[in-house]
């Protein structure tokens, strides 16, 4: 089944004059977001922009990285190469490049403006990339009421937003399609107004007290949530909007990856409905969370990170270089943990693992009690048949 980079080979001899722009647009430009732009595309404070084919030259010359990490797929340097080379793609601008690490804040920010025509604009959020911290800066979510990424990604819209009067798309890609959300729903009226539409590519929600504000509920018409059928990362907290489920040619949670998202034509290929897999990852997340109070979630990800950290890895692909070194680190720090926050980790780890699988099985049985399998019509009549005529042998 196709796939973005497959709709590129397709529809990149369009330009967005002759075939607007669609949602699997979106989720292109949100792959894009990861690129590592740095010296290449201007910056926030800069009123300048380069064409993506000049960009992409500059980018393979120069001899960057191509490895994207263990959690972000390499397919994206190939959708680079591809969306240079034809007319769709290679003549938008690129512009308002930031990358931020902050290791004091646990913050991980990326986003990038991209001038599609004299028409239009998509502000990309990065999702998270490979970075520790920027993992670290997503456990946040689940006790902050705003995490840095989200503060900044709405003083980003509104750098983006001045000094043109262009019709505005946010999006992202997991954690960047929370802050497209979030953008939307604290950007001024100036960029409300502007605002066409905001792309959640299967991104976490927020708590219950955000999507009760009256702000939310000001935008809440033009956000458009994509997850596909096994979604873990897009259900996680409280959405208020509804999904457009599509198919993928992944499995679990492996099909939070972009580029096995299921394309036909300018559309996605939709599934009726989430999977099982999906709804009872839902369930035992909301289970988990709703036990523990602040206190508890702030304990378990502090001390988890804490672990993580000891190791002096940077990256998810660091922690994976040295396999064994990082375990016997990470078990070092783990024993030398004061009693509170080692009895602790024990315990909310326990009862994850211990609750969350019990109630999956019990999902499970239920599921398999409403649908009882029907004997073959007249299998019993064939088998006494058989079993007499063998007893006259």
């Amino acid at each position: 089944m196709a796939n973005i980079l497959d709709y590129i080979d397709w529809r990149g001899d369009l330009t967005f004059e002759k075939a607007p722009f669609n949602d699997i647009d979106n989720l292109i430009f949100t792959q894009l977001s990861f690129i590592d732009f740095d010296s290449i595309v201007p910056g926030v404070e800069s009123r300048s922009k380069i064409r993506l084919s000049d960009a992409a030259r500059e980018f393979f010359a120069a001899g960057k990285s191509t490895e994207m990490g263990v959690l972000v797929p390499n397919d994206i340097v190939e959708l680079f190469r591809r969306m240079a080379d034809c007319p769709r793609y290679r003549d938008v601008y690129l512009t308002k490049f930031i990358n931020k690490i902050d290791y004091e804040k646990q913050q991980q920010f990326a986003a990038l403006t991209i001038i599609i025509d004299d028409a239009l604009m998509y502000i990309a959020f990065r999702g998270t990339d490979d970075t520790i911290v920027g993992w670290k800066e997503d456990f946040n979510m689940g006790f902050m009421t705003a995490v840095p990424s989200q503060l900044d990604a709405v003083k980003y819209t509104a750098l983006a937003a001045e000094g043109n009067s262009l019709p505005i798309i946010l999006g992202g890609h997991s954690k960047g399609g929370n802050l497209a959300v979030y953008s939307a729903i604290h950007s001024s009226k100036d960029v409300k107004d502007r605002l066409i539409k905001v792309y959640n590519n299967d991104g976490p929600g927020f708590s219950k007290n955000v999507v009760g504000l009256e702000e939310y509920r000001d935008v809440a018409d033009r956000i458009e949530t994509i997850i596909p059928e096994s979604s873990v990362v897009g259900i996680m907290l409280e959405h208020d909007e509804k999904f457009t489920i599509v198919k993928s040619t992944q499995k679990g949670l492996l099909q939070h990856d972009a580029f096995s998202w299921e394309v036909l034509g300018t559309k996605f290929v939709l599934a009726e409905e989430r999977s099982r897999y999906s709804e009872i990852s839902d369930e035992a997340m909301k289970k988990w969370i709703g036990d523990m109070d602040t206190e508890e979630r702030m304990l378990f990800v502090d001390t988890l990170f804490e672990i993580l950290q000891s190791t002096d890895a940077k990256t998810i692909t660091d922690l994976n270089l040295n396999s064994f070194e990082t375990a016997m680190s990470m078990l070092r720090t783990f024993k030398n943990l004061d009693e509170d926050k080692r009895a602790g980790l024990s315990r909310i780890l326990g009862a994850l693992f211990k609750d969350n699988v019990k109630a999956a099985v019990n999902t499970i049985l239920k599921q398999k009690e409403k649908k009882p399998q029907k004997p073959a019509r007249g299998g019993k009549r064939k088998y006494a048949v058989v079993k007499r005529r063998l007893r006259s042998k």
